[in-house]
């Protein structure tokens, strides 16, 4: 699987349909978080979920750049 196939399994199976189940497959224990309203560490992204699930979000993801071990996703979320 690429780094771009990993992304968009990731976003369809957390976000779309709201499992963090394996969550083991896509983060480690020290995920380093890009929102500063979130904590860092796979904890604080489970948590930040908790509340973010309940808006009920859809993510369409518009575009990914990958290159290398770098992934970059433009999305739209409503």
């Amino acid at each position: 699987m690429t780094n771009k196939e990993l992304i968009e399994r990731f976003y369809e199976e957390v976000f779309n349909r709201r499992d963090l189940s394996n969550l083991d497959s896509y983060m480690t224990d020290g995920y380093r978080q890009h929102n500063a309203n979130v904590r860092n560490g796979k904890a604080g992204f489970i948590e930040f979920c908790g509340r973010f699930f309940t808006l009920k979000p859809s993510m369409e993801i518009r575009y990914v750049i990958s290159e290398g071990d770098m992934v970059c996703v433009f999305f739209k979320c409503t």
